[in-house]
C-alpha cells in the first residue's frame, strides 16, 4: 500500500508546493503532534537479541540506552530478552542442540568462543547492566534463557527485575535451558505470569518452588499460564497444586485466565477457591493418572458443581467427553471456542462421531447468541468437519467475528474453490465477521490451509 512516506522527496515537495504558507504549517503542526503521540506507542516495546548476526546493532543500542541518550528508554514498558549469547548462531539451529539427557535433566554442549565473540562479550558486560537500568517504565518482561548465555547474565537480569517498581507482567521461557542458577524470588505483585519449559532444567524442583514463591506473592494474579514441557504422567510431575501450595490459606487469588500444559491438574477445596471467578480455561496434555491428579470429568465436574461458567474454553478435540458436552451445556455466555487438535493425538473413534453431533446439537444453541470465535480443526475426516448441513447451526451464530473450520475433501470430489464457496455462503449471513479461516482434509489424510484464501476479512 503506498502512503506518502513512500513517494519520493520531489514528489512530496510538489505536493507543498501546492498549498499555502498557512497550510505547510498546519499540516507540519499535525505531523509533529502525530509523531509525539505516537512515538510512545511506536518505542514502547523493546527486543533484545544479541547473536552472530546481530552483534554490532545489539551493541550498539545497548550503548545508547546505557548513556541514556535517547529518549525512548522513558518509553520501553515492554522488554523482551531473547538471547544474550554472542556465541548463538541462528544459522545454524544446532547450537542449541541438547546432548544428552543424564537421567535428571538435559546437558548441553558448550560452544566454542572466537576473539570476536570475548570482545562481544566484554562490551555486553560493559552495557548491559546499565541499560536495563535505564528502563524504569517498564511493566512487562518476557525472558527467553539459554544454556548459552554468559553466566554472569542471569545475575544481572535479576538485578535489573529488583529494580522495578511497576513490573506486572513476567514471562519466563525455559525451553533452551539454563547457563546458571537462578534466583527470582524478587518478584512480586504481578498479575500475569507465564512459565514454559521446565522439563528442561536440572533444578526444576528449586525453580518450581520459585514460581511458587511469585505466585504466592502475587495476591492479585489474575492469568496464569504454565507449561512445564514433557512430563510423564507419575508421582513425580509437577502439579497445579505444587504451584499454589505457598499461598497463605487466608488469600483467594482473583484468576480470570488458566492455561495449563503437562501438568497434574486437580480442582480440589484448596485448589478450586482460587479459581471461582474463571472465565477464561486452556488445557492440553493433562496428567491424570490415578491418585496423582484428576481426569478430564472430575475437572468439568468441579466447573459444573462450583458454577464456573467459562467464557472461553480451549481444548483438545481428543479430550472432548460427554462429560464435557453436559457441563458447556449446562449454561450460556461463551465467547470463544477452540477445539483442535494441533498435538496430533489419538483419537478415540467411539467418541469421535458422537462427541461432534452432541457438540453441534447441545452446546452450539446454547452460545449461539454470545459466541464470537469458533475454531473447529480436527484432522481426521467426520462429524466435526464442516459440511452444508451444518450451515443452520452457524446461521444462529450472528455475533461472530472469528470463524475457523476444516472440510473434507477425503470422500468428495470438491476442490477448494467449491469447499470455500459452501463455507462462503453460511458466513454471508454473518454481519460481524471479521476473519474466516478453512483447512481442508485431502483424500490422502493430510490437514492443510487453503492457502489461496487461508484469511478471509469480509467487510
Amino acid at each position: 500500500m503506498a502512503t506518502l512516506l513512500s513517494l519520493a522527496p520531489e514528489i512530496l515537495q510538489a505536493i507543498a508546493y501546492k498549498l499555502d504558507g498557512n497550510q505547510n504549517r498546519e499540516l507540519r503542526t499535525v505531523c509533529r503532534q502525530l509523531n509525539n503521540a505516537l512515538e510512545a506507542i511506536a518505542l514502547s516495546t523493546l527486543v533484545i537479541d544479541v547473536n552472530r548476526n546481530t552483534t554490532k546493532a545489539s551493541i550498539d543500542r545497548l550503548q545508547a540506552y546505557a548513556a541514556k541518550s535517547t529518549c525512548a528508554t522513558t518509553y520501553v514498558h515492554h522488554l523482551e530478552i531473547l538471547s544474550l549469547a554472542p556465541t548463538h548462531d541462528p544459522k545454524f539451529p544446532g547450537t542449541w542442540n541438547i546432548t544428552y539427557w543424564d537421567g535428571g535433566a538435559w546437558t548441553y554442549a558448550a560452544q566454542s568462543s572466537s576473539l570476536e565473540d570475548i570482545m562481544v562479550e566484554w562490551q555486553l558486560r560493559e552495557h548491559l547492566s546499565l541499560a536495563l537500568s535505564s528502563l524504569t517504565n517498564t511493566q512487562a518482561v518476557a525472558w527467553y534463557t539459554s544454556f548459552q548465555d554468559p553466566e554472569w547474565v542471569n545475575a544481572t537480569v535479576q538485578d535489573f527485575l529488583k529494580t522495578l517498581t511497576g513490573f506486572k507482567h513476567f514471562k519466563v521461557d525455559f525451553h533452551r535451558g539454563l547457563s546458571a542458577d537462578l534466583s527470582l524470588e524478587c518478584i512480586h505483585d504481578l498479575t500475569k505470569l507465564t512459565v514454559s519449559g521446565l522439563s528442561t532444567l536440572r533444578n526444576r524442583r528449586a525453580i518450581q518452588d520459585q514460581i511458587a514463591g511469585i505466585i504466592a506473592a502475587s495476591p492479585a494474579i489474575c492469568y496464569l499460564n504454565i507449561d512445564t514441557g514433557v512430563f510423564s504422567s507419575d508421582e513425580t510431575s509437577p502439579s497445579l497444586q505444587e504451584f499454589l501450595s505457598r499461598v497463605p490459606k487466608e488469600i483467594v487469588l482473583p484468576i480470570t485466565h488458566l492455561n495449563v500444559r503437562c501438568l497434574r491438574v486437580s480442582f480440589d477445596d484448596e485448589v478450586i477457591r482460587h479459581f471461582r471467578s474463571l472465565k477464561s480455561f486452556k488445557i492440553g496434555h493433562n496428567l491424570s493418572k490415578l491418585l496423582i491428579g484428576s481426569t478430564f470429568d472430575q475437572i468439568w465436574n468441579s466447573f459444573q458443581t462450583e458454577h464456573i461458567h467459562l467464557e472461553e474454553i480451549h481444548v483438545n478435540i481428543t479430550d472432548i467427553s460427554s462429560t464435557l458436552i453436559d457441563y458447556l451445556a449446562s449454561y450460556s455466555g461463551l465467547k470463544k471456542i477452540s477445539v483442535s487438535n494441533v498435538d496430533l493425538l489419538w483419537y478415540l473413534a467411539i467418541d469421535y462421531e458422537q462427541s461432534a453431533s452432541d457438540f453441534y446439537a447441545r452446546v452450539m444453541p446454547k452460545h449461539c447468541e454470545s459466541l464470537e470465535s469458533l475454531e473447529l480443526r480436527p484432522t481426521i475426516p467426520g462429524a466435526w468437519c464442516f459440511s452444508d448441513s451444518l450451515s443452520p447451526d452457524f446461521e444462529l451464530c450472528q455475533r461472530l467475528k472469528e470463524l475457523a473450520v476444516t472440510l473434507d475433501f477425503s470422500a468428495s470430489n470438491m476442490d477448494d474453490v467449491d469447499g470455500l464457496n459452501m463455507v462462503k455462503r453460511t458466513t454471508s449471513t454473518h454481519p460481524l465477521l471479521e476473519r474466516l479461516t478453512v483447512y481442508v482434509i485431502d483424500d490422502c489424510g493430510r490437514v492443510r490451509e487453503l492457502i489461496s484464501d487461508s484469511s478471509i476479512t469480509t467487510q
